[in-house]
């Protein structure tokens, strides 16, 4: 049987080092905002362009090669992919992230800052959801056929994924903090061409 995997969802996994102690504290140190479910939910930073601040400047340099890599590799795209706004998740003990996906976006992406062996994983949803909720008794899980799959949570590793994807956090059993930035990415450029009649600038 020939089997045509059609369609595949791009993930990519990138590790590296690109904190120093002063900019490690800088995130950590960086304000939160508060939600109305702190109790159960992550909280994010008050600032949604941390990558901007420029004690920052060689954590926002290697994480756009990545994503310069993901476009030129992944998508084969002529245009730019930039980040457009970035901020920082703080999961303390006993929250969790729920389900969601990134709008007005293409790529998005988490980068971690502080984990340990207990803090959850980045669970993403299979984007066939309608014909894979059915649960027929599978003898061998696959990425083919399981309703999600999970990418290790790490130091200094950044996970890149198309922003249409459903993903989430599971509760932190751990007594630890997890910290991480999360961005979302979009196109400059002209896009297509005025031989389709579909050009559509992008400043």
């Amino acid at each position: 049987m020939l089997v045509l995997k059609l369609f595949p969802t791009p993930v990519a996994v990138f590790d590296f080092k690109a904190l120093s102690e002063e900019e490690t504290s800088i995130i950590v140190n960086t304000p939160s905002g508060n939600t109305k479910n702190t109790y159960l939910e992550n909280v994010s930073s008050t600032d949604k362009n941390i990558l901007k601040n420029e004690k920052l400047k060689r954590l926002r340099e290697a994480i756009q090669t990545c994503i310069d890599r993901y476009k030129n590799e992944v998508m084969s795209c002529g245009e730019e992919l930039y980040m457009t706004n970035s901020w920082v998740n703080f999961l303390l003990p006993q929250q969790r992230h729920p389900m969601h996906y990134h709008s007005n976006s293409i790529v998005s992406g988490v980068y971690y800052i502080k984990t340990d062996e207990e803090t959850p994983d980045l669970e993403l949803e299979h984007p066939n959801t309608n014909l894979w909720r059915l649960t027929w008794k599978r003898k061998k899980f696959s990425h083919e056929n399981n309703l999600s799959t999970f990418v290790k949570a790490r130091d200094n590793r950044l996970v890149l994924f198309p922003s249409t994807i459903w993903h989430s956090v599971n509760k932190n059993c751990s007594s630890t903090t997890r910290v991480s930035i999360s961005f979302n990415t979009f196109l400059r450029g002209d896009l297509d061409s005025n031989d389709y009649l579909a050009e559509l600038p992008l400043k």
